[in-house]
């Protein structure tokens, strides 16, 4: 049986393609490596990345509209950043909400497009 290495990326159809990229480089600090010709036509999707993840932004269409997930997107963080991630966020007027867990601490927001993210920092 073969082995995954790690997950490359999500793929997010995104209203405002624009909008979207300046808000994931202004939030989650993630840059804008390299925007793509896809060859399933879909569009010419931008990809993000940060550390280890990455967001591939396709910009929506009638015949692929923004598709919400009853799910979220989750990445972790460092306790010490998890704690300047909620300022950042607050500074931002974003609103969020904290759950305590057994084993760790989440916040949840919502992207423009009204994808859920999770910013998350376990316990030792």
């Amino acid at each position: 049986m073969f082995q995954i290495e790690a997950l490359d990326h999500v793929a997010l159809h995104v209203q405002d393609l624009q909008q979207s990229i300046y808000w994931y480089q202004s939030v989650l600090g993630m840059e804008q490596r390299t925007q793509y010709q896809d060859t399933t036509g879909h569009g010419n999707p931008v990809e993000m990345r940060t550390g280890g993840v990455g967001i591939a932004l396709f910009p929506s269409s009638p015949e692929q509209p923004v598709q919400r997930f009853d799910g979220h997107i989750a990445m972790r963080l460092t306790q010490a950043n998890f704690e300047q991630a909620q300022a950042h966020l607050r500074q931002l007027g974003i609103d969020f909400w904290l759950v305590h867990y057994t084993r760790c601490d989440g916040i949840y927001f919502n992207d423009p497009n009204g994808y859920q993210i999770e910013l998350s920092t376990w316990f030792q």
